[in-house]
């Protein structure tokens, strides 16, 4: 609970932090390429921010979403490339955050991707992700499918075996690309 509330007060989120102890310090390892470290007084408590953790394997995955960024297929995909890879390089979760909000902008892509510390079930307390990415491609033909259900949905909603009070007000159209 301390921890979360010093991450809170620092506009902090906790997706690329583990934490340690040392006596009774408490340090807090960013995933980061760059080295940094900051000190605070919080509570009572010595917390120690320290970036740098897993900074050779962050360096190469910034690296390669530089070089991924100057192929992309349009902008949005160039600037949530470019965010990612700088949340890599410095431990900025929120740049990873306003990357996110680009790639979710990205409609329609024929190759999807998405990486970054954002699975977070097995954490106690819900808020440290693990590491994950992937890159998908799309199936022009099963996603034409998947547009008649939905062009469809709509029609076939009421006659599903439950009633009404179980679905949105509104239908929400996914896009299946």
């Amino acid at each position: 609970d301390l921890v979360q509330r010093f991450l809170s007060s620092q506009n902090q989120l906790a997706y690329n932090t583990r934490l340690e102890r040392s006596g009774s310090d408490l340090i807090i390892r960013v995933a980061s390429a760059d080295p940094w470290e900051t000190t605070h007084d919080f509570e009572g408590r010595k917390i120690i921010v320290r970036g740098g953790d897993y900074a050779s394997e962050m360096n190469q995955v910034a690296r390669s979403l530089e070089s991924a960024a100057e192929s992309a297929a349009n902008e949005t995909q160039r600037k949530f490339l470019t965010l990612y890879a700088k949340s890599f390089q410095s431990g900025d979760i929120n740049a990873h955050v306003e990357g996110s909000a680009a790639w979710v902008a990205d409609k329609g892509p024929v190759v999807e991707t998405y990486i970054g510390f954002i699975e977070s079930y097995r954490d106690p307390y819900g808020v440290r992700g693990e590491f994950e990415g992937f890159v998908a491609m799309v199936n022009k033909e099963m996603s034409a499918k998947f547009a008649t259900l939905v062009n469809n949905a709509e029609n076939l909603l009421p006659s599903l075996p439950w009633p009404a009070t179980f679905e949105k007000d509104t239908f929400l159209r996914p896009d299946f690309t």
